[in-house]
């Protein structure tokens, strides 16, 4: 019984020479069964396929009564090693692969896997391995990591335990452990945990049972029933300018240049050289991707950092998810235990993820320059003559956003007095949920007079469809596999996670950039801008309109990227490729040249047209009479403000003259004005929560205004306002208003309370942020301008 296939060790395997005896005992071309039944007896052969058919059928609880059957029939252990191996689901899309593993699973739990038969396999899967049969070689892998065997499989192959460990995961929705390299099956007890982290719709009766004290959750479980009330509640993201978003966006920044550049290498020396350069301007697409993918395990891996667990329980609907964090964990410490619970049954949704396939793809650059020659595309995209300038003015921004929508009302019908003007839509962005679609029309009233170009996105999504050359599909794919294969073990849990998304990016989305791409130079030449105006600079279409138009036009186009709303020093955000920064005030220009590297011969202080909007609307309001209002305006991490509102309603008890307004964020959901009203309850008619009506409004009618860093604290400023910037977490935020000097700092609740204090009673703290405001506004008059557009455009059109 204890006879072992001759296939004796790796060493043999990576002299070539074992795969011919692998063939000669039946595990290539589907014979794996056989062969996996020949462990136990070499003259094994396949059973009737009824005595296992049954097994898949029958109901749960009597899946070990037929095993034990099959066990009192001679050769009991090759048959059932057959039957094994032949329920290992090949094909996620099986109606039964969830039965099928879970049976399989039972099976090989009785046999008797000894390290012979265990360093037997080993060498079958290497052999499979090197005759490129992946169905068998995965097959292998299963068991191997069933009967424990992670070692070999962690070593061997690079990313496959990952990939069986998610296999693994699908077999049954129980609650497994995992630690020291094997998985048992345990009882659901979350209290044995001392962290808990939770993704994706929770059932209530689970949540109930969490520890109080440990409970980690994201964002979306914050409108689970019974959830929204506990304290000890955490959202699993990487906030903005912390460490955690930092560090991440250092490494999908180098990840992203990386692919990008594998990705164009193929249009050198091709007639599509020319858009080599724009493609990689769409580094940054593929950076938000990775981004936004990856932020889930990543903020994951930062909570166990900070936490130090030797007991994690994982409660999850997403078998990559478990399986990722759990690798992870086991990187930081390999002696950590954990628990995974699925919260739903994983059947037919379940895809196993491929072996890190290679395709052949030589033909890429010669079927893409066919490709684009077939879409009457290649003309435009290998055209290098340079290009004269005509008198007409290019905005490339995004219309539907509130953030941008301002500037470009203020600014483009000043255009339309110089000339022509033409706008890109960098955004797809037209619909909101349970409303009718939007169009430029809606948003800019002159829209008649202006020419729209069409999003050359969605121009080229509608265009490539499924017309992309498989073989472009192909360099996608590879550069994927070799991304899997080359990176760092630490880093490779986090590209497995997201490569559901990147292998869409590869295949889909950048072949349809490439079109995008040739449609930016035919609008560049057709329009032929004196200037080129973005808001914002950052979007990957504005950055190829930039490229390409310092590319074919003399030095004297310039283009500008202006902006809108105050930002801080985080890499999220990417240094302008415009010739020129338009920056709000002395503390944008500064951060520009110190954060981001620009010259300062590359930034022009021109005020905010939208701030002079907000001013003029404020300006234009008379409050009457009525309480001394403090307003808090909040910002889109209802978390962080919580505890602020918190000291305000206190603070309430003392100043009972006053009335506290609440001014939600545009962000804001139910949950968390529901959060917001918990708090405030206890003050009756001096509290009040607005989420419509105008900004304006409040902000006249305010005596002083309390903001973490919103955009908002420097409105009030601009209309006299005392401000106070209170956070009570360390993070810096990304508007130190009290660094620009209008606002007074209150980083406790205490400190809160005085500040508010010394404001109604006129104290030293008062009278200093009056200096500190004066000062700003003498070194920003561009700021107290109701018509800074005037002077900002009078500045751009210069020749």
């Amino acid at each position: 019984m204890d006879e072992e296939v001759p296939l004796s060790s790796r060493k043999l395997v990576e002299g070539g020479g074992t795969h011919r005896v692998a063939m000669e005992n039946g595990t290539l071309d589907g014979q794996f069964p056989i062969a996996f039944a020949q462990l136990f007896n070499p003259s094994a052969s396949a059973v009737d396929p009824s005595e296992y058919d049954g097994i898949v059928l029958a109901p749960v609880v009597r899946v070990d009564q037929l095993i034990d059957t099959l066990m009192n029939v001679e050769d009991w252990e090759a048959r059932l090693a057959f039957v094994a191996a032949s329920l290992l689901p090949q094909d996620p899309a099986d109606r039964f692969a969830r039965a099928r593993r879970i049976r399989a699973d039972r099976i090989i739990a009785r046999l008797r896997l000894n390290e012979g038969r265990l360093q037997t396999l080993r060498a079958m899967a290497d052999a499979c391995y090197y005759s490129e049969d992946q169905r068998s070689e995965f097959l292998i892998l299963q068991i191997l990591v069933i009967a424990g065997d992670l070692g070999f499989v962690a070593e061997r192959y690079l990313r496959l335990e990952i990939q069986a460990m998610m296999s693994l995961v699908a077999m049954t929705p129980e609650c497994f452990n995992w630690s020291e390299g094997r998985i048992v099956a345990v009882d659901w007890k979350p209290l044995d945990a001392d962290f808990v982290i939770v993704d994706g719709p929770l059932p209530q009766a689970m949540g109930a049972s969490l520890p109080i004290d440990t409970l980690f959750a994201p964002r979306s479980l914050r409108d689970a029933p019974g959830l929204a009330e506990r304290a000890s509640l955490v959202a699993t993201v990487a906030g903005p300018y912390s460490e955690a978003e930092e560090l991440l966006s250092a490494e999908t920044a180098r990840l992203s240049k990386t692919i990008m550049e594998r990705y164009t290498a193929i249009l050198q020396g091709t007639p599509l050289a020319p858009l080599a350069d724009l493609m990689r301007e769409a580094a940054i697409r593929v950076d938000d991707v990775l981004f936004s993918s990856m932020i889930p395990v990543w903020a994951a891996q930062q909570a166990i950092l900070a936490r130090s667990p030797k007991h994690i329980t994982i409660v999850t609907d997403s078998i990559p998810f478990a399986v990722c964090v759990a690798k992870i964990a086991q990187n930081i410490d390999p002696g950590v235990a954990i628990d995974i619970r699925m919260t739903k049954p994983v059947e037919t949704d379940y895809d196993d993820v491929d072996i890190a396939p290679t395709h052949p793809a030589e033909s890429a650059a010669s079927d893409a320059v066919r490709w684009i020659s077939d879409l009457g595309l290649l003309g435009e995209a290998s055209d290098t003559r340079p290009i004269s300038p005509s008198s007409a003015t290019l905005f490339a921004g995004r219309p539907f956003d509130r953030n941008y929508i301002v500037d470009l009302k203020a600014l483009m019908p000043l255009a339309l007095n110089s000339g022509p003007v033409h706008l890109v839509n960098t955004t797809s962005s037209r619909t909101q949920a349970g409303k009718a679609p939007i169009s430029v029309a809606d948003v800019l009233p002159f829209s008649r007079k202006i020419t729209h170009w069409e999003e050359p996105e969605r121009q080229a999504r509608l265009i490539a469809g499924e017309k992309t050359p498989e073989s472009l599909k192909n360099h996608g794919s590879n550069i994927l596999s070799s991304l899997l294969e080359g990176s760092e073990e630490n880093l490779r849990p986090y590209i497995i996670f997201s490569e559901p998304q990147l292998r869409r990016l590869l295949e889909r989305v950048l072949p349809a950039t490439l079109i995008s791409a040739a449609h930016v130079r035919s609008i560049v030449r057709i329009t032929a801008p004196a200037r080129l105006i973005c808001l914002p600079g950052r979007d990957w279409l504005s950055r190829m309109l930039a490229a390409d138009i310092r590319a074919r036009m003399p030095s004297s186009v310039n283009s500008f990227d202006v902006q809108t709303v105050f930002i801080g020093p985080r890499r999220r955000y990417k240094p302008t490729n415009c010739d020129v920064q338009v920056v709000i005030d002395t503390h944008s220009a500064q951060l520009m040249r110190a954060f981001f590297g620009l010259p300062p011969e590359r930034i022009l202080i021109g005020g905010s047209p939208r701030y002079s909007a907000s001013l003029k609307a404020a300006r234009a309001e008379k409050p009457g009479p009525g309480r001394y209002r403090i307003l808090f305006t909040a910002s889109p991490i209802m978390d962080r403000c919580l505890p602020v509102i918190a000291a305000l309603c206190k603070i309430m008890e003392v100043h009972r003259d006053a009335q506290l307004i609440i001014r939600t964020h545009p962000s804001s959901g139910p949950a968390d004005i529901t959060r917001m009203s918990t708090l405030t309850a206890a003050l009756g008619s001096s509290a009040e929560i607005e989420k419509d009506g105008s900004l304006a409004a409040s902000l006249a009618s305010a005596d002083i205004v309390v903001t973490r860093y919103s955009n908002t604290g420097l409105e009030a400023a601009m209309l006299g306002k005392p401000v106070i910037a209170s956070d009570f977490h360390q993070e810096r935020p990304p508007i130190p208003l009290d660094e620009m000097g209008v606002a007074i700092k209150a980083a406790t609740p205490d400190a809160l309370r005085d500040a508010i204090f010394d404001i109604r009673n006129g104290g030293p703290a008062a009278m200093q942020f009056y200096r500190t405001c004066q000062e700003y506004f003498r070194m920003n008059p561009q700021m107290l301008d109701e018509d800074s557009e005037i002077s900002l455009w009078k500045a751009i059109s210069l020749p």
